[in-house]
């Protein structure tokens, strides 16, 4: 595998490492956090295009810059996997820390606090790159065409940012990424059922970045109700504590504490909950009666729901032709 570093001071441009780090010794991390994170973003195929690329000095600007997103990702990743390794040494002799009077080992606490910026960093750069590649999707048709595309391009809410626009979560794309598969199976049981082949539609016209303005009111709509279920539903599940850190998750006991905070109250907690249930439930009463109110502007939900032609007592047969009914007794028009 061709990584995207050759020495210490190339990923020393995206964290701060020290420059006596043995290269040698962060290869394996390199390697783990490329197949594991990288080619579920870009895809296998589009790693490969571009290192290939990086080897021969053949990249584009465009791909200059994908290849910056990725670096950014690889090193943030790499060093969180790799900084519980720095804290020990092993040997014939065992497991052994390295202390002396003018160095000592981080305390626990402290190697997690970096591990977690570090990741935090690096899906942050996960959140950049996607957005960059669906803005640039055409100049990348190996990435278009791949799995990793469909992954990140299938819910009408499809990262961090959007999230964040209905209900706050500091756009952390950590936490976004655990909410993903609750997004994914509440857009599938509750809002594509009210009219999948719309939603069908827009999911496409979103992943060409192509909204029309018919449909645009309609995916603000979908998107509020989706995510206020979403968040109820992921609150079902597990206690959060939300703040400029991100997500901090905890068990069910209120007493329990993680990181120095602890539990919400569950009644609190519990009213929270339910506030998202109901805020989301009553979006998706409006989506609906949006969707049947309108039916005549999507041909879509017009074949789902056809509307009823409408009886007047002063005949027994009438059609209903737009806003008007022909009385077939006295030929009369009755504006509905």
């Amino acid at each position: 595998m061709i990584l995207l570093f050759k020495d210490i001071e190339e990923i020393q441009e995206y964290i701060s490492v020290n420059i006596s780090s043995d290269f040698f010794n962060i290869k394996e991390s390199l390697r783990i956090v490329i197949r594991k994170y990288l080619f579920r973003a870009i895809s296998k195929k589009q790693y490969q295009d571009l290192t290939k690329k990086l080897e021969a000095d053949k990249l584009s600007d465009l791909e200059k810059e994908l290849l910056d997103y990725c670096r950014r990702i690889v090193a943030n990743f790499a060093y969180a996997h790799f900084l519980p390794q720095i804290q020990v040494q092993v040997s014939d002799a065992g497991i052994h820390i390295v202390s002396n009077e003018n160095k000592k080992t981080a305390f626990q606490w402290q190697v997690q606090e970096l591990q977690r910026q570090y990741n935090r960093n690096a899906y942050d750069a996960i959140e950049e790159c996607l957005e960059f590649l669906t803005e640039n999707f055409k100049e990348f048709p190996i990435w278009h065409e791949s799995e990793a595309f469909t992954e990140a391009t299938d819910c009408l809410i499809n990262n961090a940012k959007t999230f964040n626009k209905y209900i706050f979560i500091h756009e952390n794309r950590l936490l976004f990424t655990e909410l993903k598969p609750l997004l994914q199976r509440i857009q599938r049981t509750r809002i594509f059922p009210n009219c999948e082949k719309l939603f069908d539609k827009i999911l496409l016209e979103t992943q060409k970045n192509k909204v029309s303005d018919k449909n645009l009111k309609v995916l603000e709509m979908a998107q509020t109700a989706l995510a206020k279920l979403t968040m109820s539903e992921f609150m079902k599940i597990k206690t959060i504590l939300i703040d400029e850190d991100g997500i901090t998750t905890t068990g069910t006991n209120n007493t329990q504490t993680i990181n120095g905070k602890t539990a919400p109250n569950p009644n609190i907690y519990a009213q929270a909950r339910m506030s998202y249930e109901e805020q989301g439930e009553l979006e998706l009463s409006n989506l609906v009666y949006y969707l049947k109110k309108n039916r005549r502007e999507f041909a879509e939900v017009e074949e789902q729901y056809p509307e009823e032609p409408i009886k007047l007592d002063c005949c027994k047969k009438c059609h209903h032709h737009r806003h008007s009914c022909i009385c077939q007794k006295d030929r009369k028009i009755f504006h509905l």
